[in-house]
């Protein structure tokens, strides 16, 4: 799930799964918004109020995502 959290790519997503499905264990969660709030190089850079705006779009979604990670 980390090659899908970088990238976005529905294989790295499926292969995920499937490997999770014979495993028995429950799907890993979507982490790109530590990612990205990790990625920062100048952390005052985070401060800006569209980088806020935007991680917290991102976060929203990302937490519904792993809510229902089949959809």
């Amino acid at each position: 799930m980390d090659q899908f959290s970088r990238n976005f790519d529905i294989l790295h997503y499926k292969n995920a799964m499937k490997i999770a499905g014979k495993l028995g264990i429950k799907p890993p969660r979507v982490h790109t918004y530590n990612l990205m709030d990790n990625a920062f190089e100048w952390k005052r850079v985070r401060l800006y109020e569209e980088v806020q705006e935007n991680l917290e779009t991102l976060e929203h979604f990302e937490d519904n995502l792993n809510l229902n990670i089949s959809s």
